[in-house]
């Protein structure tokens, strides 16, 4: 074979040294753009928008707040809706009247009549007073401000008390203008022990006793346990119960609705201070 040809030179380096250095660039050329194989751990993201579009279980939701999890929310059927009872006085009223009736405490017609004449803000007998006395301890005072009369509110607390019993009131503005409201300021309740504790220190107020207009001076005793005299003697009087007690005729007869006078039965309990 003639190698002639392999002895010839390029530039002084001999041909068969180019050809083997030119065969080596073209190799690492055909190193360098072979394809990259996937290595370990490689998975295939991408996402046909055909199959995306066609089916919404295929969509991504990886780039919403909810990291992926969609949450949809009902909505509430109205008809398992409780409806809210509006809080008013005349609720306040039948339910009170409702129950006094359940519990065997008054027909229904005098527990209508108590408690309509309570938040109508009328004046109250002895026995009604129990009845709403009863129907606050179980549902609490009505929602709204009472309309005027003996046991009109806002609540006490929004009176200024004027000292500590003994003492004397100067009645301010609405909400110090009668006995209830001065028995809840000072006593802590407007039970009628105490509003009648009011009442007997304070006989030259008129009867009517509702709003007393501002400047009036109220004498606020120390309360007192009540304490009763049982009558041993038939046709007794106030006075001579007065009289026996230590106290007035009007006082006694101030703290005792119920009894009629002027004369009273032997064995009636009566009420004297």
């Amino acid at each position: 074979m003639d190698t002639s040809f392999l002895r010839k030179k390029v530039a002084g380096v001999p041909v068969l040294y180019v050809a083997a250095l030119f065969v080596a660039v073209l190799a690492l050329v055909a190193y360098r753009m072979r394809p990259a194989e996937p290595t370990e751990g490689d998975t295939d993201n991408s996402t046909d928008e055909a199959d995306v579009a066609g089916d919404p279980a295929n969509a991504d939701y990886s780039g919403l707040a909810t990291n992926g999890t969609v949450t949809v929310q009902q909505g509430t059927d109205p008809a398992t809706v409780t409806p809210v009872e509006v809080a008013t006085n005349e609720n306040w009223a039948r339910k009170s009247a409702n129950w006094l009736v359940a519990q065997g405490m008054a027909s229904g017609t005098v527990a209508q009549t108590a408690t309509r004449k309570y938040i109508s803000g009328e004046s109250l007998s002895v026995s009604e007073g129990k009845l709403i006395d009863a129907a606050v301890k179980q549902y609490g005072v009505p929602p709204e401000p009472l309309t005027a009369g003996g046991v009109s509110k806002p609540p006490a607390q929004f009176a200024r008390k004027q000292g500590t019993p003994p003492t004397v009131h100067t009645v301010e503005g609405k909400n110090d203008n009668d006995f209830w409201k001065l028995a809840k300021l000072y006593y802590g309740s407007d039970h009628y022990d105490y509003v009648n504790s009011l009442e007997v220190a304070n006989l030259s107020i008129p009867k009517g006793r509702s709003h007393m207009p501002v400047g009036t001076r109220v004498t606020i005793p120390k309360y007192t346990t009540p304490k009763y005299y049982l009558t041993v003697a038939a046709n007794q009087s106030a006075q001579s119960i007065a009289s026996k007690n230590g106290t007035s005729a009007a006082a006694v007869m101030e703290l005792n609705d119920s009894i009629k006078f002027p004369v009273v039965r032997k064995g009636t309990r009566v009420r004297v201070k």
